[in-house]
């Protein structure tokens, strides 16, 4: 969690896999339930399980960080904005990250930047939830690159169509 001042932004950074246990969550394809709530959304089993993994500490942090920015600030001040941005696995957390922040503020992230990632969410109903999460969406993938195509299978998205690939 960082905070640019001059942009006035606070940043969620999530990075790729570096860990054995990241790899083999890149690998746990089937999907899972994404929260026990009223609606059910699915998403890529390792992904989630590695969100959740983190989740209350990143949330906590992140309340702390808004509220410690917020604070300091005076009236005249907008509220900082917030962008998510991730690499590889850190792009399908950074959009679970999102929408676990949209259900937490009640507001959906300013942006979610994504480098490379593969594909998160399961089925069009999850997309279409996930995709309210951030006001804007980019998506960057080098066409080459097998990890932008994975899961390989049927069913699973990326949030947002607006990948744009560069040679």
């Amino acid at each position: 969690i960082m905070y640019d001042p001059d942009e006035n932004v606070i940043r969620l950074l999530f990075q790729g896999a570096i860990s054995k246990r990241d790899w083999i969550n890149d690998f746990r394809f089937p999907a899972k339930l994404y929260k026990n709530q009223e609606h059910w959304f699915l998403v890529h089993r390792g992904f989630g399980d590695a969100w959740q993994s983190a989740r209350d500490k990143i949330i906590t942090e992140l309340t702390e960080f808004i509220l410690m920015i917020e604070s300091s600030g005076d009236f005249d001040t907008p509220a900082a904005k917030i962008q998510i941005p991730g690499h590889s696995m850190g792009g399908a957390l950074a959009l679970l990250a999102a929408e676990d922040f949209r259900y937490q503020f009640n507001r959906p992230a300013d942006e979610v930047v994504t480098f490379g990632s593969p594909k998160p969410v399961f089925g069009i109903l999850s997309k279409r939830h996930f995709k309210k999460s951030a006001k804007s969406w980019k998506q960057y993938r080098f066409m080459y690159d097998g990890v932008t195509w994975c899961p390989p299978f049927i069913g699973y998205h990326n949030v947002t169509s607006n990948v744009i690939d560069k040679k």
